[in-house]
């Protein structure tokens, strides 16, 4: 990343943040957080601009079964920078935010998860990425964007439903 020699952005670092949530979950993330709007006294919102379309469906739940972790996780990250200059900041959401005409302009404003909700859907990506449990999705769709889909036999999608039924993935 780019490093700002100047003052422009206070809370800009180029290490990564470290983030300890016990039950042995303690990890780096390092990123660009777009924006970080202060919404009271200590209260921030993490926001996110998205430059796709957007259909409400996909952006279900919270954490959409571990494939959505950026507001989260930038939230955790956020607080750790805003440290410098709040006593006791608090991340109140993500807002993810489509303003191209593809993404007619939403808003989708995804209130700030607790910490034990995040260390619980890490555990879980943990213990699974630990046990080489990795499923193909059982929807093309899903595969879309990724940038691994030429390793996968598409022709998977089948045997994929077949293992959710797996109890070891339950």
């Amino acid at each position: 990343g780019r490093h700002l020699e100047d003052d422009s952005e206070p809370l800009a670092q180029a290490e990564a943040v470290q983030i300890d949530l016990g039950r042995g979950l303690t990890f780096r993330i390092g990123g660009r957080i777009d924006r970080i709007d202060k919404v009271g006294p200590a209260s921030f919102e993490i926001l996110d601009y998205k430059t796709g379309g957007f259909w409400r469906k996909d952006w279900a739940g919270v954490f959409n079964g571990g494939r959505r972790l950026q507001h989260a996780l930038y939230g955790l990250a956020a607080v750790e920078l805003l440290r410098r200059r709040y006593k006791n900041p608090k991340v109140v959401a993500g807002v993810y935010y489509f303003p191209t005409r593809r993404g007619r302009r939403e808003h989708l404003r995804i209130k700030a998860p607790g910490q034990k909700a995040i260390a619980s859907v890490l555990a879980d990506l943990r213990a699974v990425i630990l046990a080489g449990t990795f499923v193909h999705a059982s929807s093309k769709d899903a595969c879309k964007f990724c940038d691994y889909s030429t390793a996968c036999d598409q022709s998977l999608e089948g045997r994929a439903e077949q293992k959710l039924e797996d109890a070891k993935l339950q």
